[in-house]
């Protein structure tokens, strides 16, 4: 079997040391290898493999939230990777950005992440993992393997271990999801966790704007997990927020994937009042210092699809969602 070298570009470095920390012990793996990363005075990218990584499998770790330089950074990785005769190359892209725009909304339009994809495949990429990408059709783009993992036992755990005492606590919490677009999402969630779920009718008015009047469902005196994938400006999940708590919910805990949030959604974060509680992942590394902030770690889940990938083995038990 062909030993396997680890790599990760410049965007998160935490999460790729914890991940090579995860990985400790392995016998396939030479675990993390060293790339020299720079920039020319012109604003290019240099960069060059400082191990021998001929016929080996190499993973590169690079999350997108700073998409123009980090999606570069990642198509020279993986480019440079092929020409250093590689065996395969797997991208490991923890934060896929890009991946909202699937489809022409609008005449004249980019199908932009159908470009992230062929470009990936062009560079050299062999496989794809990633974390909760927006729309799980977008495998459908893809001409290599594409595995989109679930976040779902990181949040079930998490509820699990700080959140309820035991089964019968459940009947006082609802799943929710802040647009029409997580309905299976949060059905699967209800259905594992015995909760009643809503669904929040949400009209996008510009980027940074939405609006939110109508809700399906009952959380009066209860509490409410609200789901989504991802968040920048926390517009969508605080207009929720704000309908569920004159609904009559008690609290309000979001649980969002991913949390790239742009200047104006840090804006937002210190004026925010309706909700109680944001989780979520370290899949970026710009999340701010907030008490209303929890991060779960995902470099289990991570180190675990390398593993498995690297062996051969099935990664499907990782999409099972398995409750209390």
């Amino acid at each position: 079997m062909d030993s396997a070298l680890i790599f990760s570009g410049r965007s998160n470095p935490k999460l790729f040391k914890k991940i090579c920390e995860q990985l400790k012990g392995s016998e396939e793996i030479d675990l993390c290898g060293n790339v020299d990363i720079s920039n020319f005075p012109s604003g290019e990218t240099y960069c060059q493999y400082q191990d021998n990584i001929r016929g080996k499998d190499v993973f590169i770790i690079q999350s997108t939230d700073n998409p123009n330089q980090d999606w570069m950074e990642l198509f020279l990785l993986i480019q440079t990777a092929r020409l250093a005769s590689a065996n395969k190359i797997t991208a490991v892209i923890p934060y896929f950005s890009y991946a909202r725009q699937d489809r022409k909304n609008k005449p004249r339009t980019p199908i932009s992440a159908r470009l992230m994809l062929d470009l990936l495949e062009r560079a050299g990429a062999t496989r794809i993992i990633t974390l909760d990408i927006h729309n799980i059709a977008i495998q459908g783009f893809s001409s290599i393997p594409l595995d989109s993992l679930l976040p779902c036992n990181l949040l079930i755990d998490y509820f699990r271990d700080n959140l309820i005492t035991n089964k019968r606590d459940l009947k006082k919490w609802v799943v929710c999801s802040p647009d029409i677009g997580g309905v299976k999402k949060i059905e699967k969630y209800a259905d594992v966790l015995g909760m009643d779920f809503g669904i929040i009718h949400k009209k996008r008015i510009s980027a940074e704007k939405v609006e939110q009047k109508t809700f399906i469902g009952n959380v009066k005196n209860k509490s409410v997990i609200l789901i989504d994938d991802m968040s920048e400006s926390l517009n969508t999940l605080s207009g929720a927020a704000k309908l569920l708590k004159e609904k009559g919910a008690r609290e309000v805990i979001a649980f969002v994937t991913h949390l790239p949030l742009t200047e104006s959604g840090k804006k937002n974060l210190e004026t925010e009042s309706y909700i109680d509680l944001i989780l979520t992942t370290n899949s970026v590394s710009d999340i701010p210092h907030n008490k209303k902030i929890k991060q779960i770690d995902i470099s289990n889940i991570l180190s675990e699809a390398i593993s498995r990938t690297m062996n051969n083995k099935s990664i499907s038990g990782l999409f099972e969602i398995k409750g209390f």
